[in-house]
Formats: structure tokens, sequence, C-alpha cells
């Protein structure tokens, strides 16, 4: 029975896992849409912040990622 049971923890927490990095990666591909769409950094922060619930660091950092990512046009 206990086997079970710490089986079933760490299976949820694999899932919680891919849900977190799904959400990260969904945020990531988001952000130069957004970007696009106002051509403000300071926007896309608050967007961030007010509709997915991250605080300013987290909302900046995932902004820093999504536009280090991005390939530059030439």
């Amino acid at each position: 029975m206990r086997e079970l049971l710490v089986f079933t923890l760490r299976k949820l927490g694999g899932i919680k896992e891919g849900r977190k990095e799904g959400t990260d990666e969904t945020i990531i591909k988001l952000i130069p849409d957004l970007f696009a769409l106002s051509n403000d950094r300071q926007a896309v922060i608050k967007i961030l912040m007010n509709k997915m619930g991250l605080g300013q660091e987290q909302a900046e950092s995932y902004y820093q990622r999504a536009m280090a990512a991005e390939p530059k046009e030439k």
C-alpha cells in the first residue's frame, strides 16, 4: 500500500512539473506576439502579471527569456 502511495505521489509530481514546463513554453512563445502588437515592453509585462498571475520579477524573467530566444530580423 505504501509503495502505491509513493508511486502515485511521484506520478502527480511529474504531471505537475510537465504542466509547469508546458505553461512556461506557452508564455515564452506568446511574448513576442504580444510585443509585436504593442511595441511596449512594460505593457507586455503588465499583461503577464495581470492575466497569468505573475510577479514583476517573474514576468520580466519570462520577457527576457522570450526575447533572447526570438530570432533577430535582418
